[in-house]
């Protein structure tokens, strides 16, 4: 967050250069040169790796490049690509650990936000914009505190909108960096997804979903020119009757039509619902421990990743969905099938050849170890 020069040892020169001077007499061959050069030259960081659990949202795919993800590693922003494990390119700036990141609809934008820094007062929790072409930092965001959760951008690139622990949700003019709304919720902001944007008069109109505690939004974002400033309009979503379940919402995403929100909850369902009449069409079982992660495919097929370790795909229409790929029950038939035969060849090996059995029993350990770490 400081605009202060970092210290350290990069910015010392003197510290990669030879304090002898040069004698003229004593000429070295121009082998001996090169060598000195090889070994002078300054090493350079060719990977990094690691993880930060710091945040639900640290990770982001592009949007247009399936394989170019970005992820945090603690105080850095990091740009991968999954065909080549040797490219990566390192955002620095954040002065504590990132939380949170997220890409424009066009990819030519990311942004990351951090918990909220202990070098200055008031514990701010600054958001950066970065660009994505070439990695500079475009513009800083402030007004959210202690840490933040979740950004998005909206559709046409225009607003962003973040919520921290500070329960405090604001919507910034990416091309001023002022906030042109804030209000503070009554819980801290677990979802939120901008659907569409349309000229309603003289004015654009921007819809989103947001999702706090155990409730759904629809949220109408508009300029009102009689208060000279823009007003948000929060119309809840028709809940399912859960009775004493208490469902919290993880993850977020739109069918292709934008016609359906497929809202995946802390229970290990996906809630459907239709979003132009905010009505609750159905509740979808799919994994234990949350459904953590919803993406909408093209033919409308959901995948769904669960706190369990299990992925899913689900196919259907409004009310109607069925299972259609469990990758992890997958894996685990074929991984018993292959222990239990190992486990059978090895009783008849001991029967046919008890001198010569041991080599089968050290086989057969490996497999549980293995289906054990699946199963964690």
């Amino acid at each position: 967050m400081s605009s202060r020069a970092p210290v350290g040892a990069s910015n010392r020169q003197e510290l990669f250069t030879s304090s002898r001077r040069p004698d003229p007499a004593a000429a070295p061959a121009p082998a001996m040169v090169e060598e000195e050069r090889e070994v002078s030259s300054v090493l350079q960081l060719e990977h990094m790796f690691g993880c930060s659990n710091a945040g639900r949202n640290s990770i982001a795919m592009h949007p247009h490049d399936e394989n170019v993800y970005v992820r945090t590693l603690e105080n850095l922003v990091s740009i991968e690509n999954l065909m080549d494990p040797m490219s990566q390119r390192l955002l620095r700036g954040h002065d504590m650990p990132v939380t949170a990141v997220a890409f424009s609809l066009s990819g030519n934008y990311i942004a990351s936000g951090q918990i909220g820094t202990t070098n200055f007062k008031g514990n701010a929790a600054p958001i950066f914009i970065w660009r994505y072409s070439d990695g500079r930092r475009q513009s800083l965001l402030k007004g959210i505190t202690e840490r933040v959760n979740i950004i998005a951008f909206s559709t046409d690139e225009r607003f962003i909108c973040a919520c921290g622990d500070d329960c405090l949700f604001y919507v910034w003019d990416l091309s001023t960096s002022e906030v042109i709304y804030g209000v503070r919720l009554p819980s801290p902001a677990s979802v939120v997804k901008w659907v569409e944007h349309k000229k309603v008069g003289q004015y654009m109109q921007y819809e989103l979903v947001l999702g706090y505690g155990n409730a759904l939004f629809k949220c109408a974002l508009t300029y009102d020119p009689s208060r000279v400033n823009w007003v948000m309009k929060q119309t809840p979503y028709t809940m399912s009757p859960s009775g004493s379940v208490v469902r919290n919402f993880l993850s977020i995403d739109l069918s292709p039509d934008t016609s359906f929100v497929y809202v995946g909850s802390s229970g290990g369902e996906v809630l459907v619902f239709k979003r132009d009449v905010g009505v609750f069409r159905a509740c979808v079982p799919v994994c234990g421990s949350g459904c953590h992660g919803v993406a909408a495919l093209g033919n409308g097929d959901v995948v769904c990743a669960g706190g369990d370790g299990s992925f899913k795909r689900i196919q259907g229409y409004d009310m109607a969905w069925q299972l259609v790929l469990d990758v992890r029950t997958f894996s685990l038939f074929f991984l018993s099938l292959f222990q239990l035969c190992t486990y059978f060849y090895f009783l008849l090996t001991f029967y046919l050849f008890p001198l010569y059995s041991t080599p089968f029993l050290v086989l057969s350990r490996p497999w549980s170890a293995v289906r054990m770490t699946m199963k964690c």
